[in-house]
């Protein structure tokens, strides 16, 4: 039983911990997320989107202000149009907690498109 919460607890700490995205632009003075705006729902960058431009994308999981904007009442983005999306960008490594009875509802939550939890949307 000791070694099973030891378990528990660090995956709670992975799954969690490590790989919770903090929901804020990376805007840097040669990359500006507003100008590949338009890759955000290709799927070759989606992963490069989500890690790089996520508050642009629409990603976020809570709403949250553009960085370098000035808070206006209507320049905040929450959940995307279609919330088929993976949180974690190593779902494809544990996709074999995919169908884990244990890992179920951390699974669906941080990966719901890999594990086929959801309805990507159409290309």
């Amino acid at each position: 039983m000791e070694k099973f919460v030891i378990f528990t607890i660090s995956f709670l700490f992975w799954a969690y911990g490590e790989s919770t995205i903090v929901c804020m632009d990376k805007n840097t003075e040669k990359f500006n997320c507003h100008t590949v705006e338009h890759l955000c729902r290709d799927p070759m960058y989606k992963t490069l989107m989500l890690d790089l431009c996520p508050a642009t994308c629409g990603f976020c999981q809570v709403t949250t202000a553009k960085p370098d904007e000035e808070l206006e009442e209507n320049n905040v983005r929450g959940a995307p149009e279609n919330d088929c999306f993976d949180l974690d960008l190593y779902c494809t490594k544990r996709s074999h907690l995919c169908n884990s009875q244990l890992y179920k509802a951390i699974m669906e939550k941080e990966c719901a498109l890999t594990c086929g939890y959801c309805t990507p949307p159409p290309e």
